[in-house]
């Protein structure tokens, strides 16, 4: 038995491996946080196959959409029509996609950090983007200078802990992971169109994960805004979600318009 266990898993890296080395699919992700309840929504189009993380524990899932293909864990295939609910075991699941997908896991608990939440039910990490970081050019330190602080204490100002609030209830296609600018930043996992609104960078005088994370760019494809007294963050150009579970792209603000809001504000 244990022979052929290992023989199924060897089947599924093969093809996770094989899939990886292909032009990645747009897989777009939304996190959706309820009142006790994290749901992870994945929307694929027909024709895609899927090859899914491996599972810690057996979670509740939900195809609330569309109609797959499933291979369990004797090579059977199984045709699954939506609407369905089932409990998904320890595995890592292979699907083809016959029609576009909607597909949910749900998840009982108060957190809403999803770095943290897959590393509780995931074993296995996301494939590594080897996209290229983006270097330093002295750039930043010039726009700290323009805005009358160093660097330094603009990370310090970044690193306060005494104004931050959770995510709000909500439903986001953005995340808080790792960043090729500088340590973590607010990363799209699906795609987001020019002029959505994205999520709340501060809520009253309180700063959000993407308050905190969110980095500067030269040529930013976000802004900030005021509306109702809460600063929001609007995508000033389309946005790429998640490529086959790679990350999407960082959404990157302007440090000098947010600080010449924040005077603004200061003076309101």
């Amino acid at each position: 038995m244990n022979a052929l266990i290992k023989g199924e898993r060897d089947l599924v890296e093969e093809a996770a491996a094989l899939m990886l080395s292909m032009p990645q699919s747009k897989g777009s992700v939304r996190h959706l946080f309820y009142p006790g309840i994290y749901v992870r929504e994945l929307s694929v189009a027909a024709g895609n196959a899927i090859v899914g993380r491996t599972y810690k524990a057996a979670q509740v899932n939900i195809l609330a959409k569309g109609v797959v293909m499933l291979r369990d864990a004797a090579g059977a295939w199984h045709r699954t029509v939506a609407p369905q609910i089932f409990l998904g075991g320890a595995t890592r699941k292979i699907a083809y996609v016959v029609k576009d997908m909607v597909w949910m896991n749900i998840f009982p608990t108060d957190e809403r950090d999803v770095e943290k939440l897959e590393a509780s039910y995931l074993e296995d990490g996301p494939p590594e983007d080897e996209r290229t970081m983006i270097a330093h050019d002295g750039s930043y330190e010039a726009m700290c200078a323009e805005i009358g602080f160093t660097p330094q204490a603009v990370r310090e100002a970044s690193e306060r802990a005494d104004d931050l609030i959770d995510w709000p209830i909500g439903e986001y296609k953005v995340k808080i992971g790792r960043s090729r600018i500088e340590g973590r930043g607010l990363i799209a996992t699906a795609d987001i169109k020019r002029g959505e609104i994205i999520c709340h960078a501060r809520v009253g005088n309180k700063r959000t994960p993407a308050g905190r994370y969110t980095n500067h760019s030269a040529t930013p494809n976000a802004e900030m805004f005021v509306m109702a007294g809460n600063v929001y963050i609007a995508a000033l150009r389309d946005i790429e979600g998640c490529r086959g579970g790679m990350d999407g792209e960082e959404v990157t603000v302007s440090y000098r318009a947010s600080a010449e809001l924040g005077r603004r504000l200061a003076h309101e």
